[in-house]
C-alpha cells in the first residue's frame, strides 16, 4: 500500500470522542508489511545505534514539504486536535516500526504521557510564542532574541517508565540549530577519568522536574545502572541532584566528562534521529534570533517503550485515554502505588 493509501486509511476509522486512537492502530499493524516490503534502516545504520547510541536515517525533505505536512497548526495539534494527520507523522513512525521488528527485544510499542502536549503519540517540538510548560505555567518566548540552549537530558528520567527510544524527525531548521548528543561509555573509560562510578550506581539522587511538587514523594536512585560494558543513565543536569556530597560532586564530573564527548547533529528536514534514551543524554544548541517564528528549529517526536518494561506499562494505562499506549507522568509518584523500577529488569 502507498504511504497515501495507508494515511487516508488510517484517518477515514478516526473518531471524534477516541481521536485518531483506531486509525493510529491500524497504521501501526498495517505498516508491518510496508517496511518490510520498503526497509529504511541499513546495517550501517543498526551498527551506529548499537555502537553510538543512536543513529540518523535520511528520509529527504520532500516527506516534510508544506503541502504534505502542514494540515493542521503546531497549536492544534498541541490541543490534540489530531494524532495522525500527516505524510511526515507516517513516515515516522514507519522508521519506528521498522525499529520494532528489526530489535523485538529492545523496544516494542509506541508511548506518551497524557500531561505533554494533550496526550499525542507524535508531539511536535517547536518553540512558540505562547507556550505551556509542563507544568501549566504559561511562559512567553520572543523569537527576535536568542534562547539558550537545552542542556543535555534523559527524557522523564524521573518516571518510572520513561521512554527506552526516542525518534526526532526535522521538520524545520532554519538557522541549522544542533541536537546535542553524549553517549554514555564503558566504565573503565569513565573510571579511568577519575569518575566516582561507584557513588553513581547508589541511590544517592533526586530527578525532580518542575511539574512534581517539594512535598512529593520523590524517590532516590542512582544516575548510571546495567551492565559495565554498556552502563544505562536516568539523569537530567537541569532536575538531578545528589543528597551527598561526594554524590553531587561525582555527577558534575561526570557532566563535564559527558560535555567533551557531546556531539552535534543539525536536523534538515526529513532526518529522523533515533536516539537510545536509556544510554545517550541529548540537548538542544541556542536558538539564534529570526524575524519569523514560524522559521524556529521544528521538528517532530515519538516515544518507544522497552520490552522489559511492557508487562508493568500494560497495567498503567487510563482506558479513558485517546490511545492505550498514553500514560501519567505522574504515576511514579503515586504512594498509593509501588514504585516502578526500570532497574528491575537489567
Amino acid at each position: 500500500m502507498a504511504m497515501e493509501g495507508l494515511l487516508s486509511s488510517s484517518l477515514a476509522c478516526s473518531r471524534p470522542k477516541l481521536g485518531e486512537a483506531e486509525g493510529f492502530k491500524r497504521a501501526w499493524d498495517e505498516l508491518e508489511a510496508y517496511v518490510r516490503a520498503r526497509p529504511v534502516l541499513t546495517d550501517q545504520h543498526l551498527s551506529s545505534y548499537h555502537a553510538d547510541g543512536c543513529c540518523l536515517v535520511r528520509l529527504g525533505g520532500k516527506i516534510v514539504e508544506a503541502d504534505a505536512c502542514h494540515k493542521t497548526t503546531p497549536s492544534q495539534r498541541r490541543a490534540g486536535q489530531a494524532d495522525l494527520d500527516t505524510l511526515a507523522d507516517l513516515a515516522l513512525l514507519a522508521v519506528a516500526r521498522e525499529l520494532v521488528i528489526l530489535r523485538p527485544h529492545e523496544v516494542c510499542n509506541v508511548q506518551s504521557f497524557q500531561e505533554l502536549y494533550g496526550g499525542r503519540l507524535i508531539s511536535d517540538i517547536i518553540p512558540e510564542a505562547h507556550h505551556v510548560d509542563f507544568n501549566g505555567t504559561e511562559c512567553r518566548r520572543d523569537h527576535t532574541k536568542e534562547q539558550p540552549p537545552m542542556r543535555l537530558h534523559v527524557d522523564d528520567c524521573d518516571h518510572g517508565c520513561s521512554p527506552a527510544v526516542q525518534l526526532l524527525l526535522g521538520i524545520k531548521n532554519v538557522n541549522q540549530t544542533p541536537t546535542t548528543v553524549a553517549l554514555v561509555p564503558k566504565e573503565e573509560e569513565l573510571l579511568a577519568a577519575g569518575i566516582r562510578v561507584d557513588l553513581l550506581r547508589e541511590p544517592l539522587y533526586q530527578h525532580q522536574p518542575p511539574s512534581i511538587t517539594a512535598t512529593s514523594a520523590v524517590p532516590l536512585r542512582p544516575v548510571l545502572y546495567g551492565a559495565k560494558e554498556r552502563p544505562r543513565i536516568q539523569a537530567d543536569v537541569k532536575s538531578t541532584r545528589g543528597i551527598r556530597q561526594d554524590a553531587a560532586e561525582a555527577w558534575e564530573d561526570l557532566h563535564r566528562f559527558l560535555q567533551k564527548k557531546t556531539r552535534f547533529v543539525a536536523l534538515a528536514p526529513g532526518d529522523v534521529l533515533v536516539l537510545d534514551n536509556t544510554r545517550v543524554l541529548h540537548g538542544r544548541g541556542s536558538l539564534q534570533p529570526v524575524e519569523d517564528s514560524a522559521n524556529r528549529r521544528w521538528v517532530k517526536r515519538l516515544w518507544l517503550t522497552g520490552t522489559a518494561t511492557e508487562k508493568t506499562l500494560a497495567t498503567c494505562h487510563n482506558p479513558l485515554q485517546r490511545h492505550p499506549r498514553v500514560f501519567s507522568r505522574q504515576l511514579a509518584y503515586d504512594r498509593t502505588k509501588p514504585m516502578l523500577n526500570p532497574m528491575e529488569h537489567f
